[in-house]
């Protein structure tokens, strides 16, 4: 079973005294990214990267009797594909956008704020999102576009407020 996957769906939710322990804890940096990007995909916090980068990938290393040769293709290949998939672009000619379902565009859904609570598979299989019901089902299209209607709002009203200066306070 993918431990990244059903760590934050087994353990109760955190509370102030263990909020430290907490798997939500530590994913909760990583989401402060809601516009992915590929540095991004390895931003996180340092204990996610220690238990569920470098030992479940560690584990799943010696568990199948990998050769060093095919481990670090693994290795490889996994940062890859997690890079790949938090770039932000689904670009037509890029093999690995077609060899999973789980994708940029799909895991572009989870960073958004209408999408947290979907689409948490990652790097390589949907499986686990399609057996417990987290895949994402509606329209992005209209979301999207919600989005960046509100944001280009927010900017016109901190435009006004501020008198139409930017950035380093002077007037355009």
């Amino acid at each position: 079973m993918d431990v990244q996957y059903v760590s934050p769906l087994l353990l109760p939710p955190p509370t102030p005294k263990l909020t430290i322990f907490s798997p939500a804890h530590w994913h909760a940096r990583h989401h402060r990214l809601y516009v992915p990007y590929a540095y991004g995909a390895l931003y996180n916090h340092p204990v996610e990267g220690f238990v569920l980068d470098t030992l479940g990938a560690g584990l799943a290393y010696k568990v199948t009797l990998l050769s060093p040769r095919l481990g670090m293709l693994f290795f490889v290949g996994s940062t890859i594909k997690t890079v790949d998939d938090h770039c932000g672009y689904s670009l037509p000619w890029d093999p690995l956008q077609h060899i999973t379902s789980n994708n940029a565009a799909y895991h572009d859904i989870h960073h958004q704020s209408w999408g947290i609570k979907t689409n948490f598979s990652q790097p390589f299989f949907t499986i686990w999102d399609r057996w417990l019901g987290t895949v994402w089902k509606g329209d992005v299209t209209a979301r999207y576009e919600r989005s960046r209607t509100a944001a280009a709002e927010s900017a016109a009203k901190e435009k006004k407020a501020d008198g139409g200066k930017v950035g380093n306070g002077k007037a355009k």
